[in-house]
This record gives C-alpha cells, sequence and structure tokens, in this order.
C-alpha cells in the first residue's frame, strides 16, 4: 500500500519534465559581492556589540534595584552617572559581592565601548567616500553605522525591479489587508527593522526626538527611501 507522505510520481516527473523543457535552467540568486559581504560582516559585528553594551547596562539597573540603591542622577552611564558608579565599587557601606559585582560589569562596560569605537573608526573609514552614507544621513538620527547597515542590507539596487521592492525588502512597505483591515509589512532581517524604524537606538549621535516625532519618521522613512532607491549612483 503506498504511504500518504510519499512523494507522487506524477509530480516528480512533472517537474523533470519542466526542467528539461526550459534547459534545465533554474532562477540565480542575488549573491553579495566581496565588498557587500564584507560590509555586513562589520555591521553585524557592530550590532552584536551594541546589544552587549546593552545587556551590560541593564545588568547594572537590575543589580542596583535589587539592593535598593537609587541613582543620584537621571542619565546611571553619563559622566557623573560613572562616577558616581566607580565610587560605588569602593564604598565599605555597600555588601562586598555588590561591590565586586558593579566593578565586574563597569570593566566589561569599558572593554565592549573600546571596541565599539575602535570598529566605529574602521566603518568611518568606509562610509566617507560612499556618497549613498551621506544621502542616508540627512535623514533624522541616521549616523554612518546606520546607513552602511542600510547599504549592507541592500547590496545593490539594480537587484530589485521597483523603488517599492528595495524599501519593502527593508519592511518599509506596509500592505493593506483588507480582511482583517490591518497593514503588515514583510520580514526583514532583524538589524534593517531595527536600524529603520528606532533611530534613535541604532545612532551613534544622539538625538532628541519627542515619541510623536518618531511615529513620524517610522511612516515616512519607507516612503523618502522609496524616492530615493532608484536615483542613486550605484
Amino acid at each position: 500500500m503506498k504511504r500518504l507522505n510519499e512523494p507522487s510520481r506524477c509530480q516528480s516527473s512533472t517537474c523533470a519534465k519542466n526542467r528539461k523543457e526550459n534547459g534545465n535552467y533554474l532562477p540565480q540568486v542575488w549573491q553579495p559581492d566581496p565588498q557587500t559581504r564584507r560590509l555586513r560582516r562589520l555591521t553585524h559585528r557592530r550590532a552584536a556589540l551594541c546589544a552587549d553594551r546593552t545587556a551590560i547596562k541593564n545588568r547594572i539597573h537590575a543589580t542596583l534595584a535589587m539592593n535598593l540603591i537609587q541613582a543620584p542622577v537621571q542619565d546611571l552611564f553619563s559622566t557623573k552617572g560613572l562616577q558616581w558608579l566607580r565610587h560605588c565599587t569602593t564604598d565599605p557601606e555597600l555588601d562586598a559581592d555588590l561591590r565586586a559585582a558593579l566593578a565586574s560589569d563597569l570593566r566589561l562596560l569599558d572593554a565592549v565601548q573600546a571596541e565599539l569605537d575602535a570598529l566605529d573608526h574602521q566603518l568611518a573609514a568606509l562610509a566617507y567616500p560612499i556618497p549613498q552614507v551621506k544621502l542616508l544621513m540627512t535623514l533624522p538620527g541616521v549616523d554612518y553605522p546606520t546607513a552602511l547597515a542600510l547599504l549592507a542590507a541592500w547590496g545593490t539596487v539594480e537587484r530589485f525591479n521597483s523603488q517599492a521592492q528595495a524599501a519593502s525588502y527593508l519592511g518599509l512597505s506596509p500592505a493593506h489587508v483588507k480582511a482583517t483591515n490591518t497593514a503588515t509589512t514583510a520580514q526583514s532581517s532583524r538589524m534593517c527593522r531595527t536600524a529603520t524604524r528606532t533611530p534613535v537606538g541604532c545612532s551613534s549621535r544622539p538625538l532628541n526626538m519627542p515619541t510623536d516625532t518618531q511615529a513620524r519618521w517610522a511612516c515616512s522613512s519607507g516612503a523618502w527611501l522609496t524616492r530615493k532607491a532608484a536615483t542613486w549612483p550605484w
């Protein structure tokens, strides 16, 4: 008796016939060039280092909260905040394990920040001669690391059939679903979604942007990139 999960011989023969008629041709998948692959490696590494830095900062916040210690400054990782944290590592009134944990996390934070600074210097040298980076930096909150991340995800614009397809590749072109009356976007890489929708968190330069302005930026960034994608001299 034939099993239900066995592939149909009819379907297999049909696929073989189609391949024979088309000369065994299969659509080719776009492959990034060596420069794009290198740019992707560097931007992915920077995203990983930023995630490590955020995890360390969250752990420091959690350590202080568990011990009911309130920082005297609003920004714990500003210059004054870091001075206060380093003072806590030598405060004899605090628990020895707490002081050791804070000192360890501060050393890790300094090490990760040093690696980020070195990588940013390397990315800045790569971004300087690229005109598309300067164009992307005209968006509020977009610095050269974010611009390079977008260019690394795109690769070359010639592989897209339209401007909307290039923006949709980054998950910035919502499609309206009539059945549910909702808007959906294509799933892009996590780094691209973060870089295009939360410019404050990804940019290496500070940006004071109200919440409503961030929402307008997220809605308009897809349209802006759609207009500009086809005009870039790749």
